[in-house]
């Protein structure tokens, strides 16, 4: 029909997944006028493979619920509650979650985009691990509920072989990190692997921290990211950068690099590192 093509990747289903044959993910890009890609590691990755131009662009937070001055959570709030936002997407990863939380003086109230039926354990079992499931909110309170949280836990994958979401924590980076980053400046604790796209993402900029699925790591962890100074410089790394991961102009920003066939500005190019991360390995041998 002669329509100008963008291709946006935001879940990997090609390098570190077979989910999408090669042939067809090559044709895509070729007849994309504009790549985007979701992380700089997806967008570094898929360029090596392809040999197409992809562009990095960020998950977007509404501006409209993006403040201009720092939050900082009410002192009366506990600082060992904290706050697990949207779905985890391994099995394997809740199952640490609850190793990890279970017998430590942290609790966490996960507010789950689902229903929690999907869940190799029960509502109940969650609970008695200091796990408390609750409804999800709208934009709003969860705003809202953010602001007044110490911080927030990201479960992420181990990278390893028995990683059953490999291809969503090596090159994804969840949508919600810079949503609660802008919208609240909340420090964000990832558990799991250092070379993820979110770990990185997190220690880039400074708003939070990572540690393993390991009891004692993750409590001196929680102890650490909720001492007053250190949440504080995390909070304050985060309004420096959120304004630049408002979704103003972001349609507009799209329809003109459509038409150009290329980004017309360097705007989420420059929130990435300087470098762009060696991921060769994953390239596996024969489906180049």
């Amino acid at each position: 029909f002669g329509a100008p093509l963008c291709t946006y990747i935001m879940d990997d289903q090609n390098v570190c997944s077979d989910a999408i044959p090669d042939e067809l993910m090559r044709e895509a890009l070729k007849k994309s006028v504009l790549r985007l890609a979701i992380s700089p590691e997806m967008a570094s990755v898929y360029e090596a493979k392809y040999g197409y131009k992809m562009c990095y662009m960020p998950p977007l937070a509404p501006a409209r619920l993006i403040p201009s001055r720092l939050i900082v959570p009410p002192r009366q709030a506990s600082r060992l509650k904290g706050v697990v936002i949207g779905n985890i997407w391994g099995q394997r990863w809740v199952n640490l979650l609850r190793d990890t939380v279970r017998g430590s003086p942290v609790t966490l109230d996960w507010y789950c985009n689902g229903e929690f039926r999907w869940l190799p354990c029960g509502k109940d079992s969650l609970i008695e691990d200091s796990i408390i499931p609750r409804d999800p909110l709208k934009d709003d309170p969860l705003v809202e509920m953010l602001r007044q949280s110490w911080f927030t836990v990201l479960p992420t994958g181990l990278l390893d072989e028995a990683d059953d979401r490999r291809f969503i924590a090596q090159l994804s980076l969840p949508s919600r990190v810079p949503y609660m980053m802008a919208t609240s400046h909340i420090p964000v604790l990832v558990l799991g692997s250092r070379d993820t796209a979110v770990a990185h993402f997190v220690e880039q900029f400074g708003i939070g921290m990572v540690c393993g699925y390991d009891r004692m790591e993750f409590v001196e962890a929680v102890e650490r990211i909720t001492q007053p100074e250190v949440n504080l410089e995390m909070r304050r790394n985060a309004l420096a950068v959120a304004g630049r991961f408002s979704d103003a102009g972001a349609a507009e920003w799209i329809w003109r690099s459509l038409a150009h066939g290329d980004a017309i500005d360097t705007r989420f190019e420059d929130l990435a590192p300087g470098s762009k991360p060696d991921l060769s390995h994953l390239l596996v041998a024969g489906r180049v």
